[in-house]
């Protein structure tokens, strides 16, 4: 059997290759070779949600596609200058070898060509279902790095509390979601922020214009101590669990924030962090699952968890083994890969 892989990037090091298939490639062993396109010596071909589905939404009936969705795009509406525009960026960008205007129909395409869609949320699926009825569709998560595993245990407090912030650079504006929340805790347990992640990226199609990371921030938090850390593989784990709590902010009316998976935090639960969250779906479930109430929806529930967890050490203990105990019963590394194993093998 010869299997094909169409990668977020040709290197096959963007968080979305190396977490996902390739992370299953590589412990298992599976050699695979890289695609752009089609071709008819393939048998399996995995498409990640990056691919030039300009592509592959027609590929031969000959090719078992495995469609891999990571953003949840058919859970928003079809209209509006930004859906209709998002085809053409991802034209710009260099994703598609053609512009469209109705990416969300491709994508619908993409579905119902696909043998089988995988996903990372319990909605992504729904959305699948409803645009593809009667696909098999699976959910897997990321495989968290395993070099994270394990990597805080110490939960004293070394001096003024720390918050880390990890992610893209196109959604530090969310740590706006914190402001009030912040400003209402006592002077105390005022933190400074950790954010890690580029301290300057290109806002338009990913590959126009330039902006500071640094000054996003500071808008966002205005008061706050905030400061950047470059991401990089190699210290990224350290920073982060150098830091007391974790946050993970989304504004809930946002329907695509509010789509996204469990992932991240299944991340931070494996590193071994304490995580306050926004009361997304996703979060929402996996914190009930782990028997933690540290998914917030107010301002208040956020100030709540913030000056729990901040002011108790035992706190951030026992919220961090109990997110480490969900991820070992829940969504372990062999457990996602053995979804892969499923659906591949």
């Amino acid at each position: 059997m010869r299997i094909g892989y169409a990668p977020y990037d040709a290197s096959l090091d963007a968080p979305g290759d190396r977490r996902r298939f390739v992370a299953w490639a590589q412990d298992r062993q599976i050699e695979f070779e890289v695609l752009d396109a089609p071709r008819p010596d393939i048998d399996v071909a995995v498409v990640c949600t990056a691919a030039d589905l300009t592509r592959w939404h027609q590929a031969p009936a000959g090719i078992r596609l495995i469609y891999d969705i990571t953003d949840d795009y058919l859970g928003l509406p079809d209209g509006g200058w930004k859906n209709r525009g998002r085809g053409v960026a991802k034209f710009l960008s260099g994703e598609l070898s053609r512009p469209t205007l109705r990416y969300r129909d491709l994508m619908v395409e993409t579905c119902r060509r696909a043998d089988v869609v995988v996903c990372t949320s319990a909605s992504q699926r729904e959305h699948v279902l409803e645009a593809a009825g009667g696909k098999d569709v699976r959910i897997i998560l990321d495989c968290y790095d395993a070099a994270w595993a394990g990597g805080k245990r110490d939960y004293s407090s070394s001096g003024s509390p720390r918050i880390a912030w990890e992610g893209l650079p196109f959604n530090v504006h969310t740590l706006s979601v914190v402001r009030e929340p912040l400003e209402q805790l006592p002077a105390a347990l005022q933190p400074s922020v950790h954010i890690v992640t580029p301290p300057t990226f290109r806002p338009y199609a990913r590959r126009f214009g330039r902006r500071s990371t640094g000054t996003i921030a500071d808008q966002a938090l205005p008061g706050t101590e905030t400061v950047v850390h470059p991401w990089e593989r190699a210290t990224v784990a350290d920073i982060v669990a150098g830091c007391d709590v974790a946050i993970i902010p989304l504004p809930l009316r946002d329907d695509f924030a509010a789509g996204k998976s469990a992932q991240k935090l299944i991340s931070l639960w494996a590193l071994g962090m304490p995580v306050i969250t926004s009361a997304t779906p996703a979060y929402e479930q996996a914190m009930s699952a782990a028997g933690l109430d540290l998914a917030c929806r107010t301002p208040a529930d956020w100030t709540r968890a913030l000056t729990s967890l901040l002011s108790d050490e035992q706190a951030r203990r026992d919220a961090a083994e109990a997110g480490r105990r969900y991820v070992e019963r829940c969504a372990s590394r062999e457990i996602m890969l053995a979804r892969w194993d499923d659906v591949l093998l």
